[in-house]
């Protein structure tokens, strides 16, 4: 008799993508705009939170300077990604939050990771989009998250 090897879906297979996330993910997790359940039907795979160090220092700022309504939701949102598990993705500490996300994606793209940018912001998905990393954004038109372009 012949041994049988377990198989696996398609997807099981597949790396779990690299999902680096900026400030306003966090703060939009946290005032429940947007929900993780959002973001894995959005990109339909496994998925790892990516977090540069420069967003969360970004983040412990936008708790201490800020009203009490965007601390709560900075807050809320770091719980929720507490709560999932995040890596904490290290760079050069001299770069803002904008560009950490962007040196990070680079980075896993370079190394043949599966990456992909949770973000709104307009000039952050411009640049990403011109090196090839596609991205995550609240389409808030549908109160949902689109896809910029997924790569094969």
């Amino acid at each position: 008799m012949a041994y049988r090897y377990p198989t696996r879906s398609r997807e099981e297979r597949r790396e779990a993508f690299k999902v680096v996330i900026d400030t306003n993910f966090i703060v939009q997790l946290g005032e429940g705009s947007i929900t993780l359940g959002m973001l894995e039907d959005a990109l339909v795979s496994r998925y790892e939170l990516i977090v540069p160090a420069s967003v969360l220092d970004e983040a412990r700022r936008l708790f201490g300077m800020t009203g009490k309504t965007i601390s709560r939701k900075v807050v809320k949102g770091l719980e929720i990604i507490e709560r999932k598990g995040f890596s904490i993705a290290e760079h050069s500490r001299s770069l803002s939050a904008d560009k950490a996300v962007i040196e990070v994606a680079y980075r896993l793209k370079k190394d043949g990771k599966r990456v992909v940018v949770a973000t709104s912001d307009r000039e952050v998905r411009r640049v990403l989009r011109k090196i090839g990393v596609p991205t995550v954004y609240l389409r808030e038109s549908k109160g949902l998250l689109e896809v910029d372009w997924l790569p094969p």
